[in-house]
């Protein structure tokens, strides 16, 4: 007598949202037209404020300055009257691992828009002038003054900037329009910011990336190492080869280094995808406090 056998059906994996409409993670009050009010008062504030701060105070007060003054402190002052806190995703820590593929894969990035940058450039290129203005700005006299600049150029604007366009901005487009249009429009805006039009594209799509690190970990920590990860490794590199750095940020990198970039990239994300889909990642807004 043959005993059938007691087959049950496999447990259904985790199954990832199709660009959601997320709820408003800072309630009714705020709109994407009243960001994007915020947004124009920021570029104002970085030409006037930052105009008159870099004349009259240097390169570093003015990034100090218009970091925290011109970009931070508007939306820590939104965030005041509408909150919660917590829709910030501070209070969640990334694994370990998942800081470090979030490192590697934005030096990878890096070195993959270098050449992507070169080649823009031979369209559009920047002026001499202004490479030049830009070396002198994060190039340092003593290893004090390096860490200065590592800490006013990599960790302020790591941090102030990842606040307000993927954890205010990018939150409020994705709960509008869905979640990968969220993280587009946060990252034209980022890029827009930066006054630079040479090297527009190269913030956009630095600026998705960091926006897709925020959705794959549910933690802001992740973007914010990574976008002072990004700014930290100009500085030192500027410094390291300061006597070539005008004619370096002409040339192309070596085919090694691209290929050995464009592998570090395709590994860290990857790798940050299979641990996002491995597990269910919180939205942001849904992420409890401690």
């Amino acid at each position: 007598m043959s005993v059938e056998p007691d087959l049950k059906p496999a447990e259904p994996g985790p199954t990832l949202p199709v660009d959601p409409l997320l709820p408003p993670p800072f309630g009714e009050a705020t709109r994407p037209a009243s960001v994007l009010v915020l947004l124009f008062l920021m570029l104002i504030g970085m030409v006037v404020v930052g105009g008159i701060t870099q004349v009259l105070f240097g390169f570093a007060a003015n990034a100090l300055i218009t970091e925290v003054g011109v970009i931070l402190l508007p939306v820590v002052v939104v965030l005041r009257s509408v909150g919660p806190w917590k829709s910030l995703s501070l209070n969640r820590r990334p694994e370990p691992r998942a800081l470090l593929l979030s490192m590697l894969g934005v030096l990878g990035l890096a070195i993959i828009l270098a050449q992507f940058t070169h080649w823009t450039d031979r369209i559009w290129p920047m002026p001499e002038l202004f490479k030049q203005l830009y070396i002198d700005a994060i190039t340092a006299d003593s290893p004090a003054e390096l860490i200065m600049l590592v800490v006013v150029v990599a960790l302020v604007p790591g941090a102030c900037e990842e606040v307000a366009f993927r954890g205010y901005f990018q939150q409020i487009f994705a709960s509008e329009y869905g979640r990968r249009r969220g993280i587009v429009i946060a990252a034209t805006l980022f890029a827009v910011i930066h006054i630079n039009p040479w090297h527009l594209p190269a913030l956009f799509l630095i600026g998705v990336y960091l926006g897709y690190l925020f959705v794959w970990t549910g933690s802001l920590w992740a973007p914010i190492l990574a976008h002072a990860t990004n700014n930290a490794a100009s500085i030192l590199l500027v410094n390291l080869s300061r006597e070539d750095s005008l004619s370096q940020m002409a040339e192309a990198p070596p085919l090694w280094l691209l290929a050995l970039g464009t592998a570090a990239f395709a590994a860290a994300v990857l790798g940050l995808r299979q641990m996002y889909r491995r597990g269910t990642v919180p939205t942001p807004q849904a992420v409890p406090s401690d």
